[in-house]
């Protein structure tokens, strides 16, 4: 696997545990690299991948950066809603409604 495809995995399992929705912005370039310890080239293209899997919308300038898309397709996330070898990456509750119905979908975003 590539570093990339590893900090992709990372930013999108960071995105469930800490509930983010739609229009919440991903932390700075500058905070991925010190928090994940690889390039600014590595962040770069792991942010490249998520805006093409629709996930993020990436910006440039002074209030730039990256910001959670609304999600079409739901198989990007389907990897971290759950898991059959680990318990600790079940979907968390809605918070708004507390269901647990659509595990494909981050939490918050099946019933707004």
């Amino acid at each position: 696997m590539k570093r990339s495809d590893q900090v992709v995995a990372d930013i999108k399992r960071w995105i469930v545990q800490t509930h983010q929705k739609v229009g919440d912005k991903l932390p700075q370039e500058a905070a991925l690299i010190e928090q994940m310890g690889v390039a600014r080239g590595t962040v770069r293209e792991a942010l490249a991948a998520l805006q093409v899997q629709g996930l993020v919308t990436v910006s440039t300038g002074p209030n730039g950066g990256a910001t959670l898309a609304q999600l079409r397709m739901n198989a990007a996330w389907k990897p971290f809603a759950t898991s059959s070898t680990s318990s600790r990456w079940t979907l968390p509750r809605c918070t708004p409604c507390g269901a647990r119905s659509n595990p494909s979908l981050p939490p918050t975003w099946h019933c707004a």
